[in-house]
């Protein structure tokens, strides 16, 4: 009621001087020039609406505060209790840095805004440029723009690849952990991970990669995904270190042992006389990895019955090792049992009874003796 009561008593007052102006410019009508007259009336009725817009101005307010009661203190900012651990941190962080560091790093992150924004600016200058026509101003824009965003892309795209390649060698490690923890499976997964992690153009880690996969697969039991990962390994080394490369027959000579785990001896002994050719013609016909080839070669025959094949092999096999290696290396004492058998089956045993008592004398030699 009382903001009723003083509307109507505003209204009032208003109609009474505006009466009284109206009176006032009756009189001097016939007196004062008829600009003067439209003059005054503009700045009267101009002083009236900005006296009457405070007054209400004023009594609204003071009816506002009359309904909503007294007035709830300011409260700056949220009090926080010293002992909450994000206070801590913060006041800890803050500690350690120093006044300069901060400065410092206030002052890049407000430069790296800046510089957002401009380039914003920047892109959206040639946007209009292009509506208007102006195509060469718009061709400079967007040459700074792109040598600008290109630069930033680079280190970027150079960071990530750090990243990756880090990602790459902490998985491929990991997997020969696995290897050496007897879990080919899970060294499987690793090397998988590292190869899907691996950046473009990196094809000769990759190699290594496959290969290591391959070696996983063979030892889990998993014969497709070996044979799949020697092939392409073997593709990727044939592109990097040709055909004819040691590491290439080593290679070869693993796939042919898959093969052999499946029944395929014809595709074994295929792969066994290639990785043969090769250490032949890259290493020469007495190194001990071409002995490892005729090794291998004569027992894929000794498991299909072929005996006189397998003989001569490893006779020259055995020739090779007395050559190369030391009485005590493992593969020479392997060799003289696998020949003396050999022997012993084609009915020649006492031709192999010197070849068993040599390795068993060197067995004892290779073999560590408690002090």
């Amino acid at each position: 009621m009382e903001l009723k009561d003083a509307s109507l008593a505003l209204v009032k007052a208003f109609k009474h001087l505006f009466v009284g102006m109206m009176d006032s410019c009756a009189l001097f009508l016939s007196v004062v020039p008829t600009w003067i007259l439209v003059v005054s009336l503009f700045l009267a009725a101009v002083s009236i609406g900005i006296v009457v817009g405070l007054v209400i101005g004023r009594f609204l307010k003071a009816h506002k505060k009359r309904a909503l009661g007294p007035e709830s203190p300011k409260i700056d900012k949220m009090p926080i209790s010293p002992e909450n651990p994000a206070t801590i941190a913060y006041r800890e962080f803050v500690a350690s840095s120093d006044p300069a560091s901060r400065q410092a790093d206030d002052t890049t992150q407000n430069f790296a805004n800046t510089l957002k924004d401009l380039r914003q600016k920047l892109a959206e200058a040639a946007r209009n440029a292009i509506k208007e026509d102006k195509f060469e101003d718009a061709l400079a824009m967007l040459m700074i723009l792109s040598n600008d965003e290109g630069q930033d892309g680079i280190k970027a795209l150079n960071a990530g690849h750090k990243h990756l390649m880090a990602a790459t060698l902490a998985k491929s490690i990991s997997g020969e952990l696995y290897i050496a923890l007897l879990d080919p499976e899970s060294a499987m997964q690793q090397f998988s991970d590292a190869i899907e992690l691996l950046p473009d153009n990196q094809e000769q880690m990759l190699m290594g990669l496959h290969d290591q996969h391959a070696r996983a697969a063979y030892q889990a039991g998993n014969h497709i995904n070996a044979i799949h990962s020697f092939e392409t390994a073997l593709k990727l080394m044939g592109e990097i270190l040709g055909q004819n490369h040691p590491t290439v027959a080593k290679t070869i000579s693993s796939l042919a042992r898959v093969y052999y785990s499946c029944g395929d001896y014809e595709r074994t002994e295929k792969l066994y006389r290639q990785a043969l050719r090769i250490n032949e013609e890259a290493l020469g016909k007495d190194h001990p990895s071409v002995s490892t080839d005729l090794n291998n070669l004569a027992l894929l025959h000794k498991r299909e019955g072929y005996l006189e094949i397998a003989e001569p092999l490893l006779k020259r096999s055995l020739e090779i090792l007395d050559k190369t290696v030391s009485l005590r290396d493992p593969h020479l004492v392997a060799t003289l049992r696998n020949y003396a058998s050999v022997l012993k089956g084609l009915g020649r045993d006492h031709e192999a009874i010197p070849f068993e008592k040599r390795a068993n004398a060197e067995s004892l030699l290779s073999t560590p003796t408690n002090k």
